[in-house]
């Protein structure tokens, strides 16, 4: 099947709702973004990257000409618009969010710290996600945040981002935050079912794959029990808000995935065995393949799992444009 992008232009004006993708880093907000931009080229929607950095004037210019708006930052963009808005996003548990984003550094070579000593220096409180998700609700936004992500150089000072705070108080913010700003807050593992209720949300008349993308590929297959105990008691207790804020964000959506499920039986199967499809040819082709929830090069896929190495020679993202490739041969 060949794809196309419409040219067609779909009017805005103070009615058009403004659907905000509100992404937290290492929570599949990558394969968000990149389902929101398929469909808007497809059916020749407007999306916008929101630039933090813009001067207000533009900021709402921006604003003003999108039908998706993309939020990499913790941003209070709704404040800038009178037209009806809904906040979408999704979490993930934060012993693996953590492992993946320091691969992530790893990979851009932001650090070099082995998997233990970039925990050692971890803060007390942590808890990247519920920190994240406050910035909303307090309307403020620290300098230089992307570069910052949990690299432990950067975590302290005058104008840190883990300012202290005890648990409880900082999951009842964030719980606040999703209650009152968000239409739909899901887990990673609920992915698909997110796809569903965003489409039903905004009124989608076609669903594009939404696989994974923004690979870390790691050179050995990679498991928490793999971590010393040391290191993984410390990222429990680090994360403990963030853990109950999943928990929550999990069992309050799975009443409306298993509702979609219901209601889309057959569509939802169909729509997962394709992305199972496709998403395996496209490994495949590029020589790796999908061991657990790690993504290796082929040639070690049944070799022995061993040490916490496995995260410190990753060199090579798989992006999930990639998958475009295939979809001619289904």
């Amino acid at each position: 099947m060949k794809y196309y992008y419409l040219k067609r232009k779909h009017p805005i004006n103070k009615d058009t709702p403004l659907y905000i993708h509100f992404g937290i880093p290492r929570t599949g907000s990558s394969t968000v973004r990149h389902l929101i931009r398929r469909y808007c080229n497809l059916m020749g929607y407007s999306w916008r990257a929101f630039d933090v950095n813009a001067s207000a004037e533009q900021q709402q210019q921006l604003i003003a000409e999108s039908h998706y708006l993309l939020v990499e930052e913790p941003y209070i963009a709704h404040i800038m618009t009178d037209r009806p808005y809904y906040y979408v996003t999704t979490v993930r548990p934060p012993v693996d969010q953590l492992i993946s984003l320091y691969s992530w550094h790893i990979n851009r070579e932001h650090t070099r710290l082995p998997i233990d000593s970039y925990i050692d220096q971890l803060p007390d409180s942590l808890n990247f996600t519920c920190r994240w998700l406050s910035l909303l609700q307090e309307r403020m936004v620290f300098d230089d945040m992307r570069s910052q992500h949990l690299l432990p150089e950067a975590m302290f000072g005058e104008k840190s981002f883990y300012y202290p705070i005890n648990d409880d108080a900082l999951f009842e913010k964030a719980k606040l935050v999703i209650d009152k700003h968000f239409h739909i807050a899901a887990s990673l593992d609920q992915m698909p079912g997110f796809a569903f209720a965003l489409a039903e949300l905004a009124q989608w008349a076609v669903m594009p794959f939404n696989m994974r993308v923004n690979y870390s590929v790691k050179s050995k297959p990679f498991s928490l029990d793999m971590l010393p105990d040391k290191s993984l008691e410390k990222l429990k207790h680090c994360t403990a808000a963030d853990s109950r804020l999943v928990d929550y964000v999990t069992e309050k959506f799975s009443a409306v995935e298993n509702n979609l499920k219901d209601k889309y039986a057959e569509d939802f199967s169909l729509y997962l065995d394709s992305i199972a499809v496709v998403e395996s040819k496209a490994l495949s082709a590029k020589g790796y393949s999908l061991v657990g929830q790690s993504v290796v090069p082929g040639d070690v896929v049944n070799q022995e799992q061993a040490g916490t190495s496995v995260l410190e020679n990753s060199k090579h993202i798989f992006h999930g444009e990639d998958h475009l490739d295939f979809l001619d041969s289904l």
